[in-house]
């Protein structure tokens, strides 16, 4: 475990008799709150066990149907990147089919590490209605961001999953180093860790920046991320579509799907913080 994570840059769990359990978010958004009527926020659950096991089998995959790095903008838009725009031409009449065969294929990896090894978390949120000033008390609390509003939704659940297992269980949250996105993640987390109302924020052990083409799981919460906020927001007329059995997959047969806060739930949460 040491070298893999001096590789990947994470942290090296404690071992002995002070060995603290480490459970690691790797997430991704969809959506950016200034032009789009739905946002999403999501990733998995892994236990620092089987992150490597999961990166190996994905990686093969990869290899399998000689693509590069997932990244579904650029799968659903390939005539913008080079790398896509290629394989779309060697794959020919067959790419739509190719491509939806192919994200399938590794949809289904994910469900077959599903619910032992990793399970699917995440929001998509109504950014639209939670912008248009219906919800103030709710957005005060998040600074006016429906992408921090999302990201603790899901990141609270994680520690409170680990903490069942140990009081004083740590969590590693994993995200993309974009540069647009990066210093919000950083602010968030010492928001949530510093915030004397959330008590298990102090749970969060570490915040890592990585490079998603390096790392598997920031391909799969890509993709989860822009499937899920497909629930909310129909494609545009001649947009592709996610098939809805690779959504299944991705969540474990919907057993672990993203939490969907759209105009009626953000209205909900809105009463609770005016009765606070």
């Amino acid at each position: 475990m040491t070298d893999y994570c001096a590789l990947h840059g994470l942290p090296e769990p404690v071992t002995g008799k002070d060995r603290q359990l480490m459970l690691y978010f790797y997430g991704d958004e969809s959506g950016k709150a200034h032009n789009s009527p739905v946002v999403s926020l999501c990733g998995y659950a892994v236990d620092q066990g089987n992150i490597f096991r999961l990166n190996s089998a994905w990686g093969s995959r990869l290899e399998l149907w000689g693509v590069p790095p997932i990244h579904m903008r650029e799968i659903y838009h390939p005539d913008e990147h080079p790398k896509w725009l290629q394989v779309k031409r060697e794959w020919g009449d067959k790419w739509p089919t190719k491509r939806d065969a192919m994200l399938a294929d590794l949809a289904l990896l994910i469900r077959e590490f599903t619910p032992h090894f990793t399970q699917a978390t995440g929001v998509v949120v109504d950014a639209k209605h939670f912008m248009s000033g219906a919800c103030p008390r709710l957005s005060k609390k998040v600074g006016g961001d429906p992408i921090y509003l999302a990201f603790r939704r899901t990141v609270l659940p994680c520690i409170e999953r680990a903490a069942r297992a140990n009081d004083d269980a740590g969590l590693g949250i994993i995200v993309d180093d974009d540069q647009d996105t990066a210093p919000a993640f950083h602010k968030w987390v010492n928001e949530i860790k510093h915030d004397n109302r959330e008590s298990l924020g102090r749970n969060i052990k570490s915040l890592c920046f990585v490079d998603d083409k390096r790392f598997p799981l920031i391909q799969a919460a890509d993709m989860l991320a822009y499937a899920a906020r497909q629930r909310l927001v129909p494609p545009k007329p001649g947009d592709p579509v996610l098939p809805s059995d690779i959504y299944e997959k991705l969540t474990g047969g919907r057993i672990y799907e993203p939490k969907l806060l759209d105009a009626a739930e953000l209205d909900r949460l809105e009463l609770a913080e005016a009765s606070k």
